[in-house]
């Protein structure tokens, strides 16, 4: 039987004494390439999935931030100030009365066309809202959504 000073030095050997590989003295397994394979595989889907989420937060944000400038640039539409075209609209819920141009003679009317899809709409809606809630008040101001 061999000394246990012999033994010491070289790595290996008592594992071979139990039956085991130098692989396995070492945490190395048959179908370890298998399982690195596999971790790999994950980390790479986890790092084109934080890439994807990474590039659509961006391009949100970017299209928000194009919208405000656009909003922001002063632009004058054209037809501010012109007398406003024969107007008809029909309330979607059926509770409220249509909407006639004879029914906001001599008011500021607000007319908005907005959606949800829409990234510019989704940025001025909490402006909108404001105004709504500051002048809504006033016999003289009307305001009109329509979606």
């Amino acid at each position: 039987m061999p000394s246990d000073s012999s033994e010491q030095g070289q790595p290996g050997r008592s594992a071979k004494a139990f039956g085991l590989s130098d692989a396995d003295d070492l945490g190395e397994s048959p179908d370890r390439p298998a399982k690195s394979r596999s971790r790999m595989t994950l980390v790479a889907l986890l790092i084109v999935l934080a890439a994807a989420i990474g590039l659509l937060t961006l391009s949100r944000w970017k299209d928000a931030q194009l919208s405000t400038e656009r909003a922001n640039s002063g632009l004058r539409h054209p037809a501010v100030g012109e007398p406003l075209p024969e107007l008809h609209l029909e309330p979607l819920v059926g509770t409220e009365t249509t909407v006639e141009l004879a029914d906001v003679k001599g008011q500021v009317v607000l007319i908005n066309y907005w959606g949800t899809w829409c990234p510019p709409c989704r940025v001025e809606f909490p402006h909108i809202v404001e105004l709504s809630e500051r002048f809504g008040d006033r016999e003289d101001f009307r305001f009109l959504s329509v979606s």
